[in-house]
């Protein structure tokens, strides 16, 4: 993923990681986890890495790294700007047909030949 993507992604998800950073344990040693964290944190788990080495490198206790993980993933989920949207079944079939019938027209002319 690029920085400017990774910034992107941020920027769409960052209130929400920013308010759960506000409500903070109060147990946390080096205080509140950056959104910046948050989301490396969370990215680098889909790619597949290990929670051990995450955990670690990012210096968070292991708890935090599975909370914080949640929590980016439902802040994504939630987010409507990165919603996706598929066409209607029906625009779709309707499309395909069309489609189909132009090449099926086209190829019975050349077959002829």
């Amino acid at each position: 993923m690029s920085r400017h993507a990774f910034h992107t992604l941020l920027n769409h998800i960052r209130s929400d990681l920013q308010r759960s950073e506000k409500h903070a344990w109060s147990g946390c040693p080096n205080g509140p986890i950056s959104p910046e964290l948050q989301l490396s944190m969370t990215l680098r788990w889909l790619a597949g890495g290990s929670y051990l080495d995450i955990h670690h490198f990012h210096g968070v206790s292991a708890a935090s790294f599975w909370k914080v993980k949640d929590r980016v993933l439902e802040s994504i989920a939630q987010c409507s700007n990165l919603r996706v949207s598929f066409p209607h079944p029906h625009d779709t079939c309707n499309l395909l047909d069309r489609e189909y019938l132009m090449f099926a027209s086209t190829w019975s002319a050349h077959s002829e030949c």
